[in-house]
């Protein structure tokens, strides 16, 4: 039996349905590229140049934060006429340590996490509203593209890790993407949908492309990105780093005055003990020095291996 004649507008419907998703395609590729070869290299470089003065900022812009609220509260109940004992001391600093432990927990989770466990954390949440939808949508893409039924290629290969990228990121959308790009180089003899459906489709693939297209160029102008040029720039990076030393220096000037509030509210000092600031007498200060210069170069070193610029 012959093969049907189309009709002349529906082959042009076709072959603009296949540049589109080879459109999309491309959006998604230099998406990707942009996030896992780009950035880290761009975010190396910076550190480079600037680790050990972004890392102290984190640092005391934490311990700062953490002494401040101890400040605060303690004048809260100072101002009502509550006298600060040293069990009201010891309640604030469990309270504050707290609120902050589960900051530092959140952050562990969305930097610091293994592989494996993000995999865990992520099938615990398999109960959102879309999960059905992410789920299905991958186990279509898996059956497209693994490798034991479609053997290995470059087109193939670098497509399924895609794929397994979006669905360790719980990414419902980005999979439903990779879906729609699928099928540039189908042959149009496999298509039978009418002239509606075509039209459907092309203004959805339309929409999708609009939408990467503002996601690349936002990424492109934020941080790390907006750097990659200045970092050439032996006088972009002098005055970057003054800027940076400034920082620090207003940071540590507002920890002196949160010490200094906090003192007059306890009648002790605040140091830090296990990366958090809290009360003690003048007597274990140097006790307590050797066990406090540990725990900020663990401090550090978890820090290390976030970006900086995830923590602004």
């Amino acid at each position: 039996m012959p093969a049907p004649i189309l009709h002349t507008e529906t082959q042009e419907l076709r072959k603009q349905l296949a540049e589109l998703r080879r459109e999309l395609r491309n959006l998604i590729e230099e998406g990707h590229i942009l996030s896992t070869v780009e950035r880290p290299r761009i975010v190396s470089m910076y550190d480079m140049y600037f680790g050990e003065l972004e890392i102290e900022k984190q640092r005391l812009a934490v311990q700062g934060a953490e002494l401040f609220r101890r400040v605060e509260l303690l004048t809260i109940k100072y101002t009502r006429g509550e006298k600060i004992t040293p069990e009201i001391v010891a309640l604030v600093d469990e309270v504050v340590t707290k609120e902050y432990d589960r900051m530092r927990q959140r952050m562990r989770e969305a930097f610091d996490m293994s592989s494996s466990e993000r995999e865990r954390s992520a099938m615990e949440n398999l109960n959102s509203p879309d999960a059905d939808e992410l789920v299905s949508t991958y186990r279509i893409l898996v059956k497209k593209l693994h490798p034991d039924a479609n053997g290995s290629s470059g087109d193939i290969d670098s497509m399924w890790h895609r794929v397994q990228q979006a669905y360790m990121q719980r990414n419902t959308e980005k999979l439903k993407n990779l879906l729609s790009v699928l099928g540039a180089d189908e042959e149009p003899a496999h298509d039978i949908r009418g002239l509606e459906e075509l039209q459907t489709e092309i203004e959805i693939l339309k929409s999708k492309i609009r939408t990467e297209s503002r996601k690349n160029v936002s990424v492109k102008q934020s941080e790390p990105f907006c750097f990659v040029d200045d970092l050439e720039n032996g006088d972009w990076r002098f005055g970057h780093k003054r800027q940076l030393e400034k920082e620090l220096a207003k940071l540590k000037s507002k920890i002196d005055e949160s010490a200094i509030k906090y003192r007059e509210l306890t009648g002790i000092d605040a140091v830090i003990i296990d990366g958090h600031p809290s009360a003690h007498e003048e007597s274990t200060r140097s006790r307590d020095k050797s066990a406090n210069a540990q725990n900020n170069e663990a401090f550090n070193d978890d820090f290390k291996s976030n970006t900086y610029f995830s923590g602004r």
